[in-house]
């Protein structure tokens, strides 16, 4: 399981850093500017010093198992909620619905149904394109 809590911009600046001996926590931007941070980081001893505001976050945000999106076998995807996908990291569903595969569409360009950030996509797509010089 990847679970996440799902916290703002602000709570992310709050934590983000240096905490115990050996541990930095830098959270994750989502694609709609959220961030997420996993879970299991308040039982972390590392992370002792922000225990208490993590585990406020806990109470206070989304947690959400962050699934595979299953880009070669499809899905049912539902709207609002965060799959980390094979090439464009973590996209969050547009809507809800059945998700089928497409081969020749990228991902980046099926708006309509998720959010992707803009700079990895651009990477990726990029990325896919040399390889097919």
């Amino acid at each position: 399981m990847r679970n996440y809590i799902i916290i703002s911009k602000e709570q992310a600046d709050k934590i983000r850093g240096r905490h115990g001996k050996y541990s930095a926590l830098e959270p994750v931007e989502f694609p709609d500017g959220m961030f997420g941070i996993p879970e299991r980081l308040i039982d972390d001893p590392e992370f002792d010093d922000i225990k208490d505001t993590l585990k406020k976050y806990q109470k206070e945000c989304k947690v959400q198992d962050i699934e595979d999106l299953d880009e070669e076998k499809g899905k049912d995807i539902e709207k609002d909620k965060y799959y980390l996908s094979k090439d464009y990291w973590v996209v969050k569903a547009k809507q809800t619905k059945k998700f089928k595969p497409e081969k020749s569409v990228r991902l980046s360009a099926r708006k309509d149904e998720f959010i992707i950030n803009p700079n990895i996509a651009a990477f990726v797509d990029e990325e896919k394109d040399k390889t097919k010089k």
